[in-house]
């Protein structure tokens, strides 16, 4: 569905700040997929995702969506925009309307659209957020922090993109904050079979709900796999500054301590499954 292939992007390029931001990258994203995209501040994954609906154009490569390259013409790129909806760091920063209604309904509105379809989109989504029917008549401004940004990813959801990019959608949020966005946004992913990319700085998030991973160091993509794959390679990953989550190093732990573990534990979840079983079984935890 989504190729990138030999993607550079340089900023300022020709002049004294030029900077090469990614560097080379291969990356193929399947129909229906959740991606998660990890790495250090800085190694590029937030230029990468700007690429996937145009919002940058590489410096060199191509970026093919659906079998075409999107920057071959103008009306491509417009079609792809729509489909890849990008969700930016910190989005309720974009909420700019005077009530919510309005805001969710800007990009369906710039579809063409029908005041109906607007409605039916809009209902839909309320419900995929978990935001009520009341808060359509609010003005954004008056909305906690966690409101306003399921208000804005409800905004691209409502265009029902075919792909959602999310630049760290729980940024700044408390833990349950956190885990009531990503829940969304799975659930999103669950009804609508879409493909979700999301950067994140999280190793217990990507875990949770990414099946495959993109690992980004200065630029290049380092690996790219299955999520227990890439947490399997711990040391590769303690080389570059990036951790498991801790829940698979509590494991690591009783496994060096002589009890047989399954190394494939990677949320709290499966954690508290594994520990059951084992004290079934009469292990001395």
């Amino acid at each position: 569905m989504i190729r990138l292939e030999d993607i550079s992007y340089v900023y300022s390029k020709g002049t004294p700040f030029e900077k090469t931001a990614i560097n080379s990258i291969n990356f193929n994203v399947n129909q229906g997929e959740f991606i998660g995209i990890i790495g250090h501040t800085g190694c590029g994954k937030s230029t990468l995702i700007k690429h996937l609906n145009g919002t940058l154009k590489p410096t060199k490569g191509k970026v093919i969506i659906d079998g075409e390259n999107i920057w071959e013409n103008k009306s491509l790129l417009l079609k792809t925009r729509f489909n890849i909806g990008l969700v930016f760091q910190y989005p309720e920063y974009q909420l700019f309307e005077e009530n919510v209604y309005k805001d969710i309904s800007f990009g369906p509105k710039n579809m063409g659209l029908s005041k109906n379809e607007i409605d039916e989109r809009i209902q839909s989504v309320l419900s995929i957020v978990g935001l009520s029917q009341d808060i359509l008549n609010k003005s954004p401004f008056e909305l906690s922090g966690g409101q306003k940004r399921r208000v804005a990813i409800a905004g691209v959801m409502a265009m029902r993109p075919k792909v959602l990019v999310l630049d760290e959608p729980t940024a700044g949020l408390d833990p349950m904050g956190k885990k009531l966005i990503l829940d969304n946004i799975s659930k999103f992913h669950k009804e609508t079979n879409s493909t979700i990319i999301f950067v994140t700085h999280s190793m217990e998030d990507v875990a949770k709900y990414a099946s495959k991973i993109l690992v980004m160091n200065k630029g290049k993509k380092l690996f790219y796999d299955f999520t227990d794959n890439i947490f399997s390679m711990f040391n590769r990953l303690d080389e570059i500054g990036l951790s498991i989550p801790q829940i698979s190093r509590i494991f690591m732990e009783l496994e060096k301590k002589g009890i047989k573990i399954d190394k494939s534990i990677l949320t709290v979840e499966d954690g508290v499954n594994m520990v059951s079983s084992l004290l079934k079984k009469g292990e001395n935890i």
